[in-house]
């Protein structure tokens, strides 16, 4: 079997959507009662004209326009390909999605998924009558737009079976041959052929919204020849012009994403230094459509800067907030940061005023948008906020949540003081995220500077708690760590977000934007604790909890290890979800129910083998913050898929893993109930001072720091976008060793080789059981928290 890969799709219909009256309590039920409300059912096949384009996303197995959505949108688009047999006849295909989608054969429908699910992924089998010459496939997708929203389907079909368009896309899948086969080597871009001129794209991916519309800079080039890419850029994309159009892939070089580092060293000169590049932003780019201020403003504020549009950008914030846009109560957060810090006039105060006293600060309370409560992060931002808005406005009705402002307040205070009780017992869920560790930073400023003293005392520790950990995983200035939720910033460490956070505390590691957040820090007394630089610099060798979770770390001078352990064998019981049964505890909120709706959307922390992932990265190897090497089950075939997980973050399905101090091992096992059946390892061989390969082993030296990387089934060289960078094992069933030391502790790389090749690891699919030293079995586990 094979996915189809040649379409041709429509544009996207994106209506507003109005939900019925809730009747759900529980939001998650909520949600998944629009999803089965959302799709037009019972469709004939669709007669109207269409628009139609030829799609191209290089190395996709599916039709994919996941994006995401701030608030609740109806989602649909078709798309079309035509299947030419061998011979007349039956012919089974595989239908994969997210989405409720109807397929057509030669106009019959043969397939229909009428409820679009969150996750995880539906298969559904189907067999369609093909005729001799050309059949066509007519697909329609719906869904609901909300948050990161899941729309694709890829269509599998048997070997023998061609995809065929009609003759006037000859030259698209011309235009597409060719963008597949260009080769990056290093720096220079190798053509397969000369299509004369074509276009090169350097994207400056800055964060700020202003620089949208210049992001990218456009230059023309020839294919006649090799070409050495212009810098200083690190991704570009190439645009083919074709029918009108014009089909695009990106590329990265590797080479050119390196940390950077500032000459400022003492810490406030430092830190300013950070507020002027936050204040030099607009605003945060939140994708192409719009940007979020409030962070931009408060550094701009904190240093004096008056810019001619922030008070613009202020009312838009409080619209945003109004129409309540996800992610608009970190908007809240800075908004009553900002009234907390400066003087306001009547004007502005008036409409934050109206604003806040209207707004939804739970998702018990009135009102159907698309904003997430569950996450962790989300989760004490709102607590916080309702805390905060209704101590601020003490004798004021808040409408939406049918209280006063004190009891709105006193309603904030009992859900931040459990999700105290929480971490301060079990630790972080989205644990050494070096995305959200920012938000909760900056959420935790807000509670230690303006809440009462019992509740800022709980803030001021789980902020060392924070600051600790993502130090105690700092090995050459960045953080090396498995995480709860992670992004593709992943496989550049130096450039993740939390970086910024380290960064502050220690000027002379690499610094980060850091989305902006740490422009709370102005206006905080939060004092930063001492020893945390010692923290980075030491050797560490040790495990600890946090969530479900048992973490291992060793970090030494030249080398890094870490992971998570799947399953964990220590005994510790997992805690509780409640919300598998039938009860809304919406009805008088607990923290409990809203983490455990947060470990059913955004992934366990109870890792063991065969269960579903989403964004959780398992593990690390690191000889410097440039040369890190890890593996995962994507959950796309393609770099620039935006699905979570993705390409490089998170896993589809979760692995055994096993770490033992310097060495580590995993079992991957991939059920039919997934469709991409290989992993691969992120492996940047550019990066280190040497690499060798010997039979299974991949062995690798930068500075004195030593890796090996072993696994039963043989390493095949991948480009996407990056060169030089993958290595993928085409497997539903193999076992992967790894294994760092030095050369103070080898000898040598040569005696490192020769004892690495002297474990001789052996897996045996037929007890799952990987032999010899590192020793694990896999034991396939199933996990239903992980269906929505």
């Amino acid at each position: 079997m094979r996915f189809i890969s040649h379409y041709l799709t429509s544009p996207l219909v994106e209506k507003a959507y109005i939900p019925p009256v809730r009747t759900h309590a529980s939001l998650m039920r909520y949600e998944k009662h629009l999803r089965s409300l959302i799709a037009y059912k019972d469709l004939a096949y669709p007669d109207e004209e269409q628009k139609w384009s030829y799609y191209y996303s290089h190395g996709n197995w599916s039709v994919d326009f996941s994006t995401f959505y701030s608030t609740l949108t109806y989602v649909s688009f078709d798309a079309k390909t035509y299947l030419q047999p061998p011979k007349r006849g039956s012919y089974s295909l595989t239908l994969w999605t997210y989405a409720a989608v109807t397929v057509w054969c030669n106009g019959r429908k043969v397939c229909s998924i009428e409820e679009p699910v969150y996750k995880p992924i539906m298969k559904r089998a189907f067999t369609v009558e093909l005729g001799e010459g050309r059949n066509e496939l007519y697909i329609r997708l719906q869904t609901l737009g909300v948050r990161d929203t899941r729309m694709l389907f890829g269509i599998e079909i048997p070997a023998e079976l061609s995809t065929v368009l009609t003759g006037e896309y000859d030259e698209h899948l011309a235009a597409a041959s060719f963008l597949d086969n260009v080769r990056l080597e290093g720096e220079t871009l190798f053509f397969p052929e000369d299509r004369g001129l074509i276009v090169l794209a350097h994207d400056e991916a800055s964060p700020d919204f202003a620089r949208v519309p210049t992001r990218y800079r456009r230059t023309t080039v020839s294919t006649d020849r090799p070409l050495k890419v212009a810098g200083p850029e690190a991704a570009f994309f190439l645009r083919v012009p074709v029918g009108g159009g014009e089909l695009s892939r990106r590329f990265e070089i590797i080479e050119r994403q390196k940390p950077e580092y500032t000459n400022v060293h003492d810490r406030k000169e430092n830190y300013r230094r950070m507020l002027r590049v936050i204040a030099d932003a607009d605003g945060l780019s939140r994708g192409d459509k719009f940007g979020f201020y409030i962070q931009n403003i408060l550094a701009r504020k904190a240093l004096g800067i008056e810019h001619p549009r922030d008070r613009e950008y202020f009312f838009t914030t409080l619209q945003q907030i109004e129409d309540r846009y996800d992610c608009s109560d970190f908007l809240v957060s800075g908004v009553i940061r900002y009234m907390k810090s400066y003087p306001i006039d009547d004007e502005l105060k008036a409409r934050i005023d109206e604003v806040l006293i209207n707004y939804r600060y739970w998702m018990s309370m009135d009102g159907s948008d698309g904003m997430c409560f569950w996450s962790e992060n989300h989760s004490i931002l709102f607590y916080s906020s309702a805390l905060l808005a209704g101590e601020m406005y003490p004798m004021a009705v808040f409408p939406t949540a049918r209280m006063t402002g004190s009891e709105l307040a006193d309603f904030g205070r009992v859900l931040t003081n459990e999700w105290f009780d929480d971490l301060e017992e079990l630790g972080f869920e989205e644990f050494l995220s070096t995305v959200y560790m920012n938000v909760t930073f900056a959420a935790l400023l807000n509670i230690y500077d303006y809440a009462e003293e019992s509740i800022s005392k709980r803030a001021q520790g789980v902020i060392d708690r924070l600051l600790h950990d993502l130090s105690l995983h700092t090995f050459d200035g960045s953080i090396i760590a498995p995480m709860g939720r992670v992004y593709r910033s992943v496989i550049t460490p130096s450039k993740q977000g939390a970086q910024a956070l380290m960064n502050l505390v220690n000027p002379k590691v690499p610094t980060t934007f850091g989305e902006g957040w740490l422009s709370y820090y102005a206006t905080s007394s939060y004092p930063i604790p001492n020893g945390l630089v010692d923290v980075m610099q030491k050797p560490a060798e040790v495990k600890y909890s946090s969530g479900n979770a048992l973490i291992m770390l060793k970090k030494e001078r030249d080398y890094c290890l870490t992971s998570v352990q799947s399953p964990r064998t220590d005994g510790v019981e997992r805690w509780k979800n409640i919300t598998l049964g039938d009860t809304d505890y919406d009805g008088k909120p607990i923290h409990l129910y809203t983490k455990s709706f947060n470990e059913r959307f955004h992934g366990t922390t109870f890792f063991e083998p065969g269960v579903y992932g989403y964004q959780q990265h398992m593990w690390s190897a690191a000889l410097s913050n440039e040369t890190i090497v890890f593996v995962n089950h994507p959950g796309g075939t393609h770099d620039s898929s935006s699905m979570r997980p993705g390409y490089w973050f998170g896993n589809g399905i979760l692995p055994a893993l096993r770490q033992e101090g310097a060495m580590l091992a995993t079992i991957h096992r991939i059920s039919d109930a997934h469709p991409i059946r290989f992993t691969h390892v992120f492996f940047p061989k550019a990066k280190f001072d040497s690499v060798e390969r010997e039979g299974r082993w991949v062995f690798a030296r930068k500075g004195q720091g030593l890796l090996a990387l072993w696994c039963s089934r043989e390493l095949v060289a991948h480009n996407d976008e990056l060169a030089d960078c993958e290595l993928r094992a085409y497997s539903s069933d193999h076992a992967y060793v790894c294994v760092v030391g030095s050369i103070k502790e080898e000898g040598s790389f040569e005696a490192f080789q020769n004892r690495m090749k002297a474990l001789e690891p052996h897996y045996a699919q037929s007890t799952l059981t990987l032999e010899g030293k590192p020793f694990l079995y896999y034991e396939h586990a199933d996990d239903e928290t992980q269906f929505v």
